[in-house]
Formats: structure tokens, C-alpha cells, sequence
């Protein structure tokens, strides 16, 4: 099982087109908080499970100590005398009243207690799909992101050097035409350019 410490130590390989190290740690770190957060709760969930599961065996003794109270009872009324049979037999029934009603008493809290797990295991269980969403979510996006960053860079570079073979034919005329105010055809497009690069994914990234 992944720790808190390995996702924070986790290093990844840098590539020409790969992820920005910034967004993958930032996300690294929001992923080893809510990591943190879920192995809490779930150490919280096996105690109380452990605890439930404690009371459980105490009610279990208390329902064998009652039958074995009540074979005992049951014995011994058998073994007295005529005399003290009827009083034998009002202990008797007593016994069996409050073992019944205690045997009752544990088998409705085995009851709540198993409904009580059963509630915290269903909670676990939304928890931990919604925190797969989650992520799963967070992964597209970055996906998406870096495919539309990848599409941006293709098509400057395509540009950029449709640029360059304009420049080159324009340089094959310039000794018969006579440019006026010594202004470059392609300087307005050229400004155009330098203003696009200013917000362009390479001036981001510094690439």
C-alpha cells in the first residue's frame, strides 16, 4: 500500500513535452492530504470495528454464562427434594425470565451493532469512489490540457516557418523592387507575431 511519504518523495522523469512539474506536484500534494485524511479515517473505522466486535464477544459470554446459569438452575431443581420443588421451580422460572431478557437485550445490540457497521462500510465504500472520481477527473484534465498546449505549439512552429520561406523569396526580389521607407513587407506580420508570442504556451513555459 502507497504512503503519504512515498507520493510526497514520488519523482518523476522530465521530457521535452511532458507534464508541468509545478501542477504535478501541487497536485501530489493534494492527493497525499486527502491520502493522509482517508488512512485516518480508516484507522478510525478499524477501531471502532475492533471495539463493536469487543462488545460483541462480552455480550456473547454474558449469553453463554446464562445458559450455562440456567442448565445449572435446571439441574439442581431436579435434584431437590418434593418439598422444595415449587420453590425451586419459582427460581427456575425467574432465571429464565431475566436470561430471556437479557439474552434479548445482547441480540438487539448484536443487531445495531451489525447495522452500524454495515452503515460505515457503505459510507467507506461512497468515499472511496467518490475520491476515485475525483483523480480520475484531475488526470483528464491534465490530459487536456497538455494535448491543447502540444496542438498550439505545432501550429506556431507551422506558421513560424511558412514565415521563413516568405522571407526567403522576398530576399530573391529585393535587388528589382524598391521598398518604400525602408519598411519589410512582412514587418507587420512579424509585430503580429511578437505580440502572439507574448502570450504563447512557450513564453509560459519558457521552452
Amino acid at each position: 500500500m502507497i504512503t503519504p511519504q512515498e507520493i510526497e518523495e514520488k519523482v518523476f522523469k522530465k521530457s521535452v513535452r511532458g507534464f508541468n512539474c509545478d501542477e504535478v506536484y501541487d497536485f501530489l500534494d493534494r492527493i497525499k492530504v486527502d491520502y493522509e485524511s482517508l488512512m485516518r479515517e480508516n484507522e478510525a473505522l478499524r477501531e471502532r470495528v475492533k471495539m463493536y466486535n469487543e462488545q460483541l464477544d462480552k455480550y456473547t459470554n454474558i449469553e453463554d454464562t446464562l445458559k450455562e446459569t440456567l442448565i445449572t438452575a435446571q439441574t439442581a431443581a431436579e435434584d431437590t427434594t418434593s418439598a422444595a420443588n415449587k420453590k425451586a421451580r419459582i427460581i427456575v422460572e425467574e432465571a429464565e425470565f431475566r436470561g430471556k431478557q437479557r439474552i434479548d437485550e445482547a441480540n438487539g445490540r448484536v443487531i445495531e451493532i451489525r447495522k452500524e457497521y454495515d452503515n460505515l462500510l457503505s459510507e467507506f465504500k461512497i468515499f472511496k469512489n467518490k475520491f476515485t472520481a475525483l483523480l480520475e477527473g484531475e488526470l483528464r484534465n491534465i490530459d487536456e490540457m497538455c494535448s491543447n498546449i502540444d496542438t498550439t505549439l505545432i501550429s506556431k512552429y507551422e506558421w513560424r516557418s511558412a514565415m521563413e520561406s516568405y522571407d526567403e523569396e522576398e530576399s530573391m526580389h529585393d535587388d528589382g523592387f524598391e521598398v518604400e521607407d525602408d519598411v519589410h513587407p512582412t514587418s507587420a506580420m512579424e509585430i503580429e507575431i511578437k505580440e502572439e508570442e507574448k502570450d504563447s504556451p512557450e513564453s509560459i513555459f519558457n521552452i
